[in-house]
């Protein structure tokens, strides 16, 4: 019976998505929780439940909880030209509201993110489902509906566009120790440039060393110039704190960096808080500007 609701919902959202193909180019900085930014983005083979809109909609499937999370993060430049501004833009921010339920047989997650960058604000709702199709597998899909109001500097003429995206993915568990990841992002391509592929893997070494690894890029361009890559190591410290450091390279938007975090995870609460720094290059293939971008974040979760 679950399975018949999965695809039928797969069926009407694709109709749905197909009905708006509108897009253009504008800078945001990535929709990442906390934990994401900690570990630079790399995620794709882990097993996370909050994260189940925002990178793999499919390891929900594995939780028995209900989870309630809040995000919080700012950022601020270094290296940039200001010049090319007649007015200061006010400082980027994100804000996240994600509820997730994995209590029942079908799993699922809704989340509202708020993106502000320069002169240019996104909206992004989401709804992801997902399933288990073997005791160790399972599959998910994510909905994502997007609206963006963009204007150029302090000027009057304003540029509004909304923008529909599928993401599926599927996890494997190998063992207690090892899980693997499959991610296929927006393969309708209503967005050029957000379409790509990603695979990830995560291995516990000792009983309190994680190590993950992701790699992509979009298949329908070329792999040298839209390759990306990030590692990232996790050490549990006695048993409830959890410090991570991560380092990406991505040739989609010319950008490098890092991460750092630290979290806390109590049976019923999980705090999450971190730093991403990343450096971009001038690039007029991907249309991206030099500059330095210093995000910190801060999450709370509550499960039931």
């Amino acid at each position: 019976m679950y399975s018949k609701k999965i695809y039928l919902l797969f069926f009407v959202l694709t109709i749905i998505s197909t009905t708006t193909n509108l897009s253009f180019a504008v800078t945001y900085y990535n929709d990442e929780t906390t934990r994401l930014k900690s570990t630079a983005g790399a995620g794709v083979g882990s097993i996370l439940m909050d994260e189940a809109t925002i990178l793999n909609p499919a390891p929900i499937a594995f939780f028995n909880v209900t989870s309630l999370y809040y995000q919080a993060s700012s950022a601020s430049f270094a290296n940039r030209d200001e010049t090319r501004f007649t007015s200061n833009p006010p400082d980027p921010e994100q804000s996240a509201f994600i509820i997730s339920d994995a209590s029942s047989a079908l799993k699922g997650s809704a989340s509202y993110q708020k993106n502000i960058f320069d002169f240019s604000q996104r909206e992004r709702y989401a709804l992801s489902v997902a399933a288990n199709f073997s005791p160790q597998s399972a599959f998910g899909v994510a909905y994502k509906v997007t609206k963006e109001r963009n204007r150029e500097d302090s000027a009057d003429n304003i540029t509004k566009q909304t923008y529909k995206q599928f993401t599926f993915g599927i996890t494997h568990v190998v063992s207690d120790a090892l899980s693997l990841g499959l991610l296929l992002v927006d393969p309708f391509k209503e967005r050029p440039g957000d379409r790509f592929a990603a695979v990830g893997v995560q291995y516990l070494y000792a009983g309190f060393i994680s190590l993950m690894l992701d790699g992509g890029a979009d298949y329908s361009q070329n792999f040298k110039n839209s390759a990306f890559a990030a590692a990232a190591i996790q050490f549990k410290i006695f048993s409830d704190f959890f410090l991570r450091f991560g380092m990406f390279n991505n040739r989609r938007d010319s950008s490098s960096g890092n991460g750092v975090g630290v979290g806390w995870v109590q049976p019923r609460l999980v705090l999450e808080l971190s730093m991403k720094n990343s450096t971009f290059t001038e690039s007029t293939k991907v249309d991206s500007e030099k500059m330095d971008l210093q995000e910190t974040a801060f999450s709370i979760s509550m499960r039931f």
